[in-house]
């Protein structure tokens, strides 16, 4: 397998635990189990900060600072339980149009944020990894609203989609440099 083709591997393995605990959170909260639904977000975000701090070596070769992986355990618990709320409000401006306004916001947040605990990220990848999450952000949203209503094991089944649609947008930001490897 190529360089760029390991990173998309990692890549995967590193947002699956975030995005399917998310979804399941998410489907727990409008069921109205909003207490496990937060311990499910947030367990989510632990793992999946783990995973990313222990597999980063084998996705782009760099390893991750500690302050990195706890900057995304916060942050990610923080954004998944305010996202949780906000997907659970049935309003006429909770809607597409906000997820993807929302999700992006959030995404340039989160890269800008691990950039700045990150000691020597290059200004270049920050914006790059910033694109990329702002683009992941609204679709993962749009993603997670039509689920919240469909059975548990569709709703999880399509939590891979959903990673994988992810991991190809952000690899193909991150990682394109590693095409040419």
């Amino acid at each position: 397998m190529t360089d760029f083709g390991w990173s998309v591997f990692w890549e995967f393995w590193q947002n699956l635990p975030v995005i399917a605990f998310f979804v399941v959170a998410v489907w727990l909260w409008a069921k109205g189990s909003k207490a496990r639904a937060i311990g499910c977000a947030v367990t989510g975000a632990v793992v999946g900060s783990l995973v990313i701090r222990f597999t980063e070596v084998m996705a782009d070769g760099s390893r991750e600072a500690m302050s990195v992986t706890l900057i995304n355990m916060v942050a990610l618990s923080v954004m998944q339980v305010l996202f949780m709320a906000y997907l659970g409000v049935e309003r006429e401006w909770s809607n597409w149009k906000t997820d993807l306004m929302l999700g992006g916001v959030a995404g340039v947040l989160l890269a800008i944020t691990q950039g700045l605990a990150a000691p020597g990220a290059l200004l270049i990848g920050v914006i790059l990894h910033s694109a990329a999450l702002a683009l992941v952000g609204g679709m993962v949203l749009i993603g997670v609203r039509l689920l919240k209503g469909q059975s548990l094991v569709k709703a999880s089944l399509y939590s891979v989609l959903i990673t994988v649609t992810m991991t190809l947008v952000i690899s193909l930001l991150d990682y394109s440099y590693r095409l040419f490897m």
